[in-house]
């Protein structure tokens, strides 16, 4: 399964270095101004790794409803942004993964920790490694960092990342050594 992590991770960084600014921030109409669209941003990072890989093994699904699902009872009701994985197989549960806005509230960041926690920590449905991918923001937010400091020990695999920009590549906060992406100490 490392080697389909590091090849999925390979292909996340070139989807998220695509990401232009259309879909990064949100012109609004008769303004000046620009917002952040999770949605939108999360609809182009899906087009960004379909097209980047491919011929990857496993399949790349955005917000599955998990609810209703028996083995997943245990962990309450939770839809993370994306799964990779092979449907109906928990041995193939490669990753999962929740994109945030730089401006989303301490509150919703740490909804989405819990959500990337539960499902890498439950041996039922078993997802070997867990992203958290924060967007935009000159500053990386030292807030963030603190519920993920108390909630995941060192030897998890669970990363998280920072989409700095639109056309950049992702920077890695916290999470496992690895080289797959740039490092950055906060």
């Amino acid at each position: 399964m490392k080697h389909l992590f590091e090849k999925f991770t390979r292909g996340l960084s070139t989807s998220i270095e695509n990401i232009g600014n259309l879909c990064f921030e949100i012109v609004i109409a008769n303004s000046s101004k620009v917002a952040f669209r999770e949605r939108v941003y999360c609809y182009e990072l899906y087009h960004q790794l379909r097209n980047t890989l491919n011929a990857f093994p496993l399949f790349i699904y955005g917000e599955p409803d998990k609810g209703s699902h028996p083995d997943f009872k245990a962990i309450g009701r939770k839809s993370p942004d994306f799964i990779i994985h092979e449907p109906g197989n928990h041995g193939s549960n490669l990753a999962v993964l929740e994109v945030k806005s730089h401006l989303s509230s301490t509150k919703r960041f740490n909804k989405d920790i819990d959500t990337v926690c539960k499902f890498v920590r439950d041996d039922k449905i078993d997802y070997k490694w867990g992203l958290l991918l924060i967007v935009g923001g000159n500053d990386f937010k030292k807030r963030f960092l603190r519920k993920f400091d108390d909630d995941i020990s060192s030897d998890e695999q669970i990363i998280l990342l920072w989409h700095k920009a639109a056309k950049t590549k992702p920077i890695q906060i916290r999470g496992p050594e690895t080289s797959l992406f740039d490092k950055k100490l906060v």
